[in-house]
C-alpha cells in the first residue's frame, strides 16, 4: 500500500502543482468583468476556495510523507480540511446564474469540480482501505478522476487566459 501511497502523493502533488499554475496564470484584477463569466462573483469564490484546497491537499500530503501524520489522519485532513469548503464552493458555483455566453466556461468548470471532488474522495477512500487489495478499486478511480481534472483545469486555463484583457 505504500508504493501506492508515494505514487499517489506524486501525482497528487503534481497535479496540483499544474492546476495551480493554471489557475494563477492571471490574478482576478486581469480577468475580464463582462459576459465572459470570467470576472463574476462564482469564478472568483471558485479561484480562491480552489487556490486555498489545493494548498491544503499538498501541505497535508508533505506532512505524510514527512511522517508528521499518518494515513488516516491525511485522509481526515481531505475529508475535513480540503473536501468541506470544495464543496461548499462547488454549491455556490452550482447556484451561479450562468449567461448564455459563460455557459461553456461553466459546463467546463462544472466537470473539473465534480472530477477534482471524486478523486480526491476516492484518494481519502483508499487511505481508508485495510489493504492494498481494497484499496486499488479507489487508486484506480483516483487516477482516472485526476487526469480528466487535469485536463479540464488546462481548457480552464485556456478559457481564463482566452478572456484577459
Amino acid at each position: 500500500m505504500k508504493k501506492w501511497l508515494v505514487a499517489g502523493a506524486v501525482v497528487v502533488a503534481i497535479a496540483g502543482a499544474a492546476v495551480a499554475i493554471v489557475m494563477l496564470t492571471r490574478s482576478d484584477s486581469q480577468t475580464k468583468a463582462h459576459d465572459t463569466g470570467v470576472g463574476d462573483a462564482a469564478v472568483k469564490d471558485f479561484r480562491a476556495t480552489e487556490r486555498q484546497c489545493i494548498a491544503t491537499f499538498n501541505e497535508a500530503l508533505r506532512r505524510q510523507r514527512a511522517n508528521e501524520i499518518d494515513e488516516l489522519e491525511l485522509a481526515a485532513v481531505i475529508d475535513q480540511d480540503v473536501l468541506v469548503p470544495w464543496r461548499a464552493m462547488r454549491a455556490r458555483v452550482s447556484a451561479a446564474p450562468v449567461t448564455p455566453a459563460s455557459r461553456e466556461l461553466y459546463t467546463t468548470l462544472g466537470r473539473y469540480l465534480d472530477a477534482r471532488q471524486t478523486a480526491w474522495e476516492a484518494y481519502a477512500a483508499a487511505l481508508r482501505a485495510g489493504s492494498e487489495e481494497a484499496a486499488r478499486p479507489h487508486y484506480d478511480v483516483y487516477h482516472q478522476k485526476n487526469d480528466e481534472a487535469q485536463a479540464d483545469a488546462r481548457v480552464l486555463g485556456q478559457m481564463f487566459r482566452a478572456a484577459a484583457p
